[in-house]
């Protein structure tokens, strides 16, 4: 429960109305009327605010079973709209200036609906192939939306006590996603009646996300979050990307604190005189100082060649600490999985997706208690054949240390006959 206690540390709340809110939800599931309960609802509290009802869904879905939590996942957004819908009052996340991460979410809305509703016009006309095609691929888009959520905004709430984001919304994420999948596929194999009688509810599907950000999770998150953790969000945006606009402007509030960097290891070096630049004219001659230089167990490289190193691996890497959080990744030209800064001090279980977490969580688990020093396994994701690969990390004495996580993309490998 204290994790929930945090988030009320952050919201000013009535106990009394959060807990009136709870009961309208637990009635809600166990099949009270819905007239009766909108009803209750306006008589007792009268218009409830973002924080108010997001704060009460996470205290009712904290004390779920896991059967019971895949419930109110598929069930948590009919009852916004039966129950709460009216009741939530007008959400106060547009008064934030240009550049800020809720402003740029917000103008991403403006775009997803704009072409939602095109969507819907088109519905009406003579079927056009390439038309759909287009607007598929921009609607495609709203991935990067969702990424940018997930490891940016996500693992800021989740140090607030706020997680059911990170579950349940990412859940539905996932949903989208994959019936914007069929959908492309449809299309792509011509199958044009299934493909029109699917557009409804895909539709629908995105439209009710932006709405449920819009009135619930944007809201709440200007109420949780402080300046600090706007700027850090806003840093780690343009790893990810921007679904439908252009780049934002820089933002900074007006007294944000330094961001927050690793702490950098200060070493005086001789004094030099500059001097042109010579060709080298053997591997022998070449300069090497270990000024500077991190000296491991085979050899000596700077703090700028590991970077690089890193950065030019053919594979993804991640590496999660023993206390199962995540402390460093790769920054690759062409990662396999996005990842942004926002996840580095995660819990690595808000890092995956929610239907496939419990995987990650049992191979950590085996890892700890020495059951397992490996697991690995492949995944087919848009076309490409993913391998990847978990090792437990271990010291000299064997003591776990933490996991790596190593992921590549070896679809080439396949196509030129390997045993993979």
């Amino acid at each position: 429960m204290s994790e929930f206690l945090s988030m009320a540390t952050y919201l000013d709340t009535d106990p009394e109305r959060i807990n009136a809110i709870v009961q309208i939800v637990i009635d809600y599931f166990n099949g009270t009327d819905a007239d009766e309960l909108r009803q209750r609802l306006q008589t007792e509290l009268g218009t409830i605010s973002s924080s108010e009802f997001a704060y009460a869904a996470q205290l009712y879905a904290n004390a779920l079973s896991d059967e019971h939590e895949q419930e109110f996942i598929q069930d948590h957004e009919l009852m916004i709209h039966t129950i709460f819908d009216e009741a939530l009052g007008i959400a106060a996340s547009g008064n934030v200036p240009a550049g800020h991460p809720v402003h740029t979410f917000l103008q991403e809305n403006v775009a997803i609906n704009t072409l939602v509703n095109d969507m819907r016009s088109q519905l009406e006309l003579e079927f056009d192939h390439d038309w759909w095609l287009a607007a598929y691929e921009r609607l495609g888009q709203v991935n990067i939306h969702y990424v940018r959520k997930e490891n940016q905004l996500f693992p800021f709430l989740e140090r607030k006590g706020f997680d059911r984001p990170s579950t349940v919304m990412w859940a539905v994420h996932d949903d989208i996603r994959a019936a914007i999948k069929h959908s492309r596929q449809l299309l792509t194999d011509g199958a044009t009646n299934e493909f029109l009688s699917a557009q409804t509810d895909v539709l629908a599907a995105v439209a009710d996300m932006t709405f449920k950000e819009e009135k619930i999770l944007l809201p709440t998150s200007l109420d949780l979050l402080s300046d600090e953790d706007w700027a850090a969000i806003k840093q780690g945006e343009d790893e990810v990307g921007y679904c439908m606009i252009e780049t934002p402007p820089d933002w900074l509030p007006d007294r944000a604190p330094t961001p927050r960097t690793a702490p950098q290891i200060v070493i005086e070096k001789p004094a030099v005189t500059k001097s042109p630049a010579k060709r080298l004219t053997s591997p022998g001659k070449r300069p090497f100082s270990h000024v500077g230089a991190i000296r491991l167990e085979g050899g000596s490289i700077s703090p700028e060649q590991i970077n690089l190193l890193f950065k030019n691996l053919p594979v993804d890497v991640t590496f999660v600490d023993e206390w199962d959080q995540v402390k460093f990744y790769n920054r690759g030209d062409a990662r396999v999985f996005p990842r942004s800064a926002g996840i580095i001090d995660r819990e690595v279980r808000y890092c995956h997706p929610p239907k496939s977490v419990h995987i990650v969580v049992e191979i950590v688990s085996k890892f700890k208690s020495g059951e397992r020093d490996t697991a690995e396994f492949w995944i087919q994701m848009n076309g490409r054949f993913i391998h990847i690969r978990y090792f437990a990390v271990r010291d000299s004495e064997g003591c776990y240390k933490g996991v790596l996580e190593v992921s590549q993309d070896v679809t080439h490998l396949r196509e030129k006959g390997s045993v993979l």
